[in-house]
């Protein structure tokens, strides 16, 4: 696990091997067990290589969302910036971005 978290570039690949990591934790229920990491590099693989899928796994809740937060901010992915910012009570912030859209 460690090898895949500190393999840097973010490509297409590296997001197929953890979507398969995720799909299998779930299948074996064992999802409380996947670290905030490994949580916040697949927020950061999906925005670079599929942000339509960022705001619906943000969701779900089960990710850190300061830390999401500034992966989506440097990935300039304004619907999740403004989601996460209306989570983490900065609702002026996020209203903002929504109106600007």
């Amino acid at each position: 696990m460690d090898f895949i978290l500190k393999y840097k570039p973010p490509t297409k690949s590296k997001l197929e091997i953890f979507r398969n990591i995720l799909d299998f934790v779930k299948i074996k229920h064992k999802e409380n067990e996947i670290t905030n990491e490994f949580k916040i590099e697949y927020i950061h693989l999906l925005n670079v290589n599929d942000r339509k899928a960022v705001l619906p796994e943000l969701m779900t809740g089960k990710y850190p969302m300061s830390e999401c937060l500034v992966s989506c901010e440097e990935a300039k992915n304004e619907l999740s910036i403004a989601y996460l910012k209306g989570r983490l009570g900065f609702f002026s912030e996020g209203l903002e971005i929504y109106q600007r859209r």
